[in-house]
């Protein structure tokens, strides 16, 4: 089972430096990113969800996959973990853990949502980034998905 560092007062879902690199070292690039990722992820999760709810076990592992892809760039390495271990686990047809962790991948990618979210855009960002309104309502409020 998953490690829930993200009480610690040094957990960080967002490495900034390392997002950064991924980026080319370029802010610009990597605010775009961001942005992308802030209007794509919800959706990301809806499907989650949907195919957890449905018993689609090869779509849970696709789409966890997907996800690691996100984690990565962002230097994310508990995302990243939490997303193998999904997809391992919906791999292996090992449905007694699936649900808790893919609730720990949704928390954790909250997280990271919040964080680069807090690095880029302010509120009014925010709603121009998204269609359906604000992804954060502040920089501290939790990531609506």
């Amino acid at each position: 089972m998953l490690s829930d560092n993200r009480n610690s007062p040094i957990f960080s879902a967002f490495n900034k430096r390392r997002a950064l690199a991924a980026a080319g070292g370029d802010l610009n690039v990597l605010r775009e990113i961001v942005g992308l990722f802030l209007v794509d992820l919800p959706r990301r999760l809806r499907e989650l969800r949907s195919a957890l709810k449905a018993g689609e076990l090869e779509r849970v592992a696709a789409v966890a996959h997907s996800l690691r892809g996100s984690a990565a760039v962002f230097g994310c390495d508990e995302a990243v973990d939490a997303t193998i271990q999904l997809e391992l686990l919906a791999k292996q047809g090992a449905s007694e853990h699936l649900a808790d962790t893919a609730k720990a991948v949704e928390q954790i990618f909250h997280s990271l949502a919040e964080e680069a979210a807090a690095q880029f855009f302010d509120r009014a960002d925010l709603a121009a980034t998204t269609e359906t309104g604000p992804v954060a309502a502040s920089h501290t409020a939790s990531v609506k998905l």
